[in-house]
């Protein structure tokens, strides 16, 4: 069953499942003017649409009494304001309440902190690595205490890839749902999908820009839905895809050595190793400013600060 978000006349915002909406529509207690959203529309639309013609009884032009405080319908956002009347321009950003379509709060929380816990696991494994190169000789021979340093930083890497592996699936997530944000706010015109703002990530080639496109866009709708294409100041975006680049190709070196290969110079395999560890924990700060920043943006517009 759908969840659908109702905008009233009056400005009144609500949310109720298809079968409630239905069933009040058929009553004649929505109003035909109304306005709905479903989580992956890119624009607000005429209820009519969903519900089809209105029925013969008059509806009110506000939500039924009541009905916006029980727990399966709360009111979720603010009204259109007083001056708000006569016919709505469906999907713009001037005229819609401002309200999230999906609260990135908990999730923001929740990725910022993943990320966060991999960049001090890159910076201990960082300092294990250096502090392995005086115990390694041009032979690839460890001393028994670089054998316990290797150990102990094989732990930091398995744990440094569980981090990452469950960081990409809710950065995916959180990609999806502040996108379908600035949708609901009523940015016109986007060029990528929310399925496509992390989509473009696992297509080759095309990982190489789309994902730095899809989030200076979404950077920029976040901050001014109205107006979005006129935004500029995109550093912390374009730092954050630079290092990115940077550092996948340092991973790519990295991955090519074997501190353990006597046909090679271990020392510098393992500076080489230190550095790119150096490098995620910087691109890991750049990526919660960059988070941090879109949800505060996206919170702020929808307290009416922006």
């Amino acid at each position: 069953m759908r969840m659908v978000y109702v905008a009233f006349p009056d400005g009144t915002r609500v949310q109720y499942w298809e079968e409630q909406l239905r069933g009040l529509w058929q009553q004649g207690r929505i109003p035909a003017g109304a306005i709905f959203w479903l989580d992956g529309m890119p624009e607000w639309r005429p209820i009519v649409e969903l519900l089809g013609a209105a029925p013969p009884a008059l509806a009110p032009h506000s939500a039924p009494q009541g009905y916006g405080g029980r727990p399966d319908a709360p009111v979720f956002g603010s009204p259109y304001g007083a001056a708000a009347t006569g016919p709505y321009t469906f999907g713009t950003a001037a005229t819609m309440p401002r309200a999230f379509a999906k609260d990135l709060k908990g999730l923001t929380v929740a990725l910022v902190s993943l990320i966060s816990l991999y960049a001090v696991l890159a910076g201990i494994a960082a300092l294990l690595e250096v502090a392995i190169i005086p115990n390694i000789d041009r032979y690839s021979s460890l001393e028994p205490a670089g054998r316990v340093l290797l150990g102990w930083r094989g732990l930091a890497g398995l744990a440094q890839m569980a981090l990452y592996i469950t960081a990409i699936v809710l950065w995916c997530i959180w990609v999806y749902r502040a996108n379908t944000n600035v949708r609901a706010f009523g940015a016109q015109g986007l060029t990528f999908t929310p399925g496509w703002a992390f989509g473009w990530h696992f297509v080759p080639i095309m990982n190489l820009f789309r994902p730095y496109q899809a989030m200076a866009e979404l950077w920029r709708a976040s901050r001014m839905p109205s107006n979005w294409t006129s935004v500029t100041g995109l550093a912390t975006v374009q730092a954050w895809w630079a290092l990115w680049i940077v550092s996948n190709v340092v991973d790519t070196i990295v991955s090519r050595m074997d501190v353990t290969d006597r046909g090679g110079d271990p020392q510098t395999s393992l500076a080489v190793m230190a550095s790119s560890e150096v490098l995620d924990v910087v691109l890991s700060v750049l990526a919660i400013i960059v988070i941090r920043s879109i949800y505060r943006m996206q919170a702020e517009y929808v307290a009416g600060k922006s």
